[in-house]
């Protein structure tokens, strides 16, 4: 019982700590795209982006947020369990985000007048953490794009509101000759963290869901959300890379 408590506190703690990062407490460098640079650009390498472990359903006014450590942990472990539930229903009708952003992203800039080349996806894990070594990545492209969902779910800021769909992307371009970086920029779709310098891309309306009960039993049009979410994060990346 003590151990089963103790790891539910060290998954609300790495909860807590996801949503600071999120929220931009965490220190994070953005690189605005020079607009010289992009006119030296004519290919673009896209790392295929790699697939969230898990969707979440974060329900930020849960009731045991009010009493302490141990009932943070009880709601740390109730959200894991129903972002494993709802991950589990949008896997079992084949959706997959990643692959959808790397190719609306590639089709977008396709539009603004790049070569796109998809390239595949390298990142190795060290210290915990996945870190991508562009100097191995073999391409003639003269910039090589990273693209990182971050967050992938739904989210009910106060527990009596719906749930809205999420879709955090951090993204990083460099320079293929000098791995230097020469775009950064993070982009949220739907909820809008309260703090940091996140790029917010409205949620369509049509797909925020009553209470988690709604959202499982609607797990297909929770899916068209997180879709739609793609999509637009892919158009909106696209607009910083515009050429005039």
């Amino acid at each position: 019982m003590k151990r089963a408590i103790q790891s539910r506190l060290v998954f609300w703690a790495g909860l807590v700590f996801l949503v600071a990062t999120l929220s931009g407490c965490a220190n994070f460098q953005k690189q605005a795209l020079d607009k010289s640079m992009a006119q030296k650009i004519d290919k673009v390498a896209i790392v295929d982006a790699r697939e969230p472990v898990k969707y979440v359903t974060m329900n930020f006014g849960h009731p045991g947020m009010m009493f302490g450590a141990i009932g943070g942990a009880i709601a740390g472990a109730d959200m894991e369990a129903k972002g494993t539930q709802f991950t589990e229903a949008l896997r079992s009708k084949g959706f997959a985000i990643a692959q959808h952003l790397t190719a609306k992203t590639a089709e977008n800039l396709l539009k603004r007048g790049y070569k796109v080349e998809h390239v595949p996806d390298t990142r190795v894990e060290k210290e915990g953490k996945l870190v991508l070594d562009y100097k191995e990545i073999k391409t003639d492209a003269d910039v090589v794009m990273n693209i990182t969902p971050t967050m992938v779910g739904y989210v009910s800021t106060r527990g009596v509101n719906s749930y809205i769909p999420t879709v955090g992307i951090v993204v990083e371009m460099v320079s293929k000759n000098s791995s230097e970086v020469i775009y950064r920029e993070h982009f949220m779709y739907g909820w809008e963290p309260s703090a940091g310098e996140w790029v917010h891309v409205p949620a369509q309306a049509g797909y925020s869901f009553s209470s988690f009960q709604d959202l499982m039993d609607k797990s297909a049009n929770a899916a068209e959300g997180l879709t739609s979410g793609a999509e637009l994060v892919s158009a909106r990346i696209a607009q910083d890379f515009q050429r005039n």
